[in-house]
């Protein structure tokens, strides 16, 4: 089994505004060739809010329990807000760069091997 983070962000890397507002990547709509739909196909169970986010990234990394990041970076800058990563990773090798793909023109999805000792 592995356990994944998917979510998307600014191209500033923030996930919400200061006000937690997620109108700014809701406008996209659908994003042709998105991997949402097999993604959450094959979940088994799904954890969702930024308080369960934060709490993931900071036990799950540290624990060794996160495998995969799925990042979906947008074409917009937020300037401030909720960051896509509240917890710094600095280890060399830690997140390694698995595949880059163009979303709808739009998009970059990025996927990453999470390897902490």
């Amino acid at each position: 089994m592995t356990t994944q983070f998917y979510g998307a962000c600014s191209l500033d890397g923030f996930i919400a505004t200061p006000d937690h507002d997620l109108s700014w990547l809701l406008q996209f709509g659908e994003i042709e060739g998105s991997s949402y739909p097999a993604f959450i196909r094959d979940v088994g169970a799904l954890a969702m809010g930024s308080h369960t986010c934060e709490w993931t990234l900071k036990h799950a990394i540290g624990a060794g329990l996160l495998d995969e990041l799925i990042v979906q970076v947008a074409p917009v800058t937020l300037g401030a807000g909720a960051p896509l990563l509240p917890r710094r990773i600095t280890q060399p090798g830690a997140l390694r760069l698995q595949s880059v793909a163009t979303l709808g023109g739009l998009f970059a999805e990025l996927r990453y091997a999470v390897q902490l000792p």
